[in-house]
């Protein structure tokens, strides 16, 4: 239960610490065997898998004449982004992870043509637009992660509640058994110690009518000798 009250607080601790944590900034991306201005970010709770998948879905939504995702790298050619370029354009991604970590990094870059990448010295219009869309995708999948961690957490915190207090309801139907056979007990001690009054009055009684016994058979022996 502890353990459970923990994780929930720290959970709870992340909503209000993430979205200060998730942002993005400008980076030279490694793609393969090529290297080019990006921008970087990172999605929380989750795993590589599912951001890549959730990635692939925004992206398709560009209509990509071509998309694929091969060794780590995402390619995606001839891409309809209008908010970036009139024209389509190529959009490179790695999305990696760190072994028994649950924070993703994302490395994109978008390249619009005339060997120009967008960035905010190249194409401060586009980079803005390009900022604003991976920090949306990166906040909401981290949020949405979250809340599902959370959903999670607190089904288990209401499961061990629920035993607690079967267990509680238990203990103190066992207070009440205890409580009873006190009472019991109490009783039968009482009567054993009538009984062994009793027993006592017995014994007197018994080594009295002994006395009687003995006395008479003397009684007999003494006229028989006569």
């Amino acid at each position: 239960m502890r353990r459970i009250l923990m994780m929930l607080a720290a959970l709870i601790c992340a909503t209000a610490i993430y979205a200060q944590r998730i942002d993005v900034t400008e980076t030279n991306g490694i793609f393969g065997k090529e290297t080019h201005p990006a921008l970087a970010t990172k999605v929380l709770f989750t795993d590589a898998k599912t951001v890549t998948k959730e990635f692939l879905n925004m992206i398709k939504g560009y209509k990509p004449e071509t998309l694929t995702v091969k060794k780590g790298l995402i390619f995606a050619d001839n891409v309809v982004m209008p908010s970036l370029s009139e024209n389509a354009i190529d959009v490179f991604a790695t999305i990696t992870q760190e072994k028994g970590s649950d924070v993703v990094d994302m490395v994109v870059a978008f390249y619009i043509g005339g060997n120009i990448y967008v960035t905010s010295s190249q194409a401060p219009t586009q980079y803005q637009t390009a900022y604003n869309m991976l920090k949306v995708f990166a906040n909401d999948l981290t949020e949405k992660n979250h809340n599902a961690m959370l959903k999670t957490a607190a089904k288990v915190l209401a499961k061990e509640e629920k035993k607690l207090a079967s267990l509680e309801k238990k203990d103190a139907s066992l207070q009440k058994s205890i409580d009873s056979d006190k009472k019991s007990i109490e009783k039968l001690e009482k009567s054993i110690s009538k009984n062994e009054s009793k027993q006592t009055s017995v014994k007197s009684d018994i080594e009295s009518q002994r006395s009687v016994v003995r006395e008479k058979k003397d009684a007999y022996r003494r006229i028989e000798k006569l």
